[in-house]
């Protein structure tokens, strides 16, 4: 990945399908927070997530769940 943040991949997939799941990496920069700061809030249960294989996911909706709840930069420290 190297250096440069990783942007959200596109709103849906080659196949036509939307996009409902993340990676860590893709979830830090949609919510402006760095991957270990991610991973923080995902072992702490504030943002669900999943295991698939080797991957983990998280849902866009509970991204969105997430940020609304925590509108404040207070609140993620």
């Amino acid at each position: 990945m190297g250096t440069a943040k990783k942007r959200v991949r596109a709103e849906y997939s080659a196949n036509g399908v939307p996009r409902c799941v993340l990676s860590v990496e893709e979830s830090a920069y949609f919510l402006n927070l760095s991957r270990s700061k991610t991973f923080m809030l995902i072992s702490s249960g504030e943002i669900p997530s999943f295991k698939c294989g080797r991957r983990r996911g998280i849902r866009i909706e509970d991204l969105e769940a997430f940020a609304a709840n925590n509108t404040k930069r207070e609140n993620l420290r």
